[in-house]
């Protein structure tokens, strides 16, 4: 475990692309449920990086699971970044 700037941080090496399906699972079905296109795209290989995977999971699920979204005319919803 290590301390930056008084955050407890434990590090492990993680596929980040995994990390991110798994984090964003529940959100995925909500959006869908909503009609809401949500996916995780990833571009080439698999990244794997020493993380803190707890970190990580609640801050890429609380900036997708607070974004907004504004009603297009033809009835797309697209994110709405404040």
């Amino acid at each position: 475990m290590s301390t930056r700037g008084g955050i407890p941080l434990t590090f492990e090496e993680t596929d980040v692309t995994a990390l991110l399906d798994e984090s964003l699972a529940p959100l995925l079905a909500q959006a869908a449920e909503d009609r809401i296109e949500l996916r995780v795209v990833a571009l080439g290989e698999s990244v794997v990086a020493s993380v803190d995977r707890e970190k990580i999971a609640w801050c890429v699920t609380t900036l997708v699971g607070s974004e907004s979204f504004v009603p297009l005319l033809s009835g797309e919803l697209l994110p709405r970044i404040c």
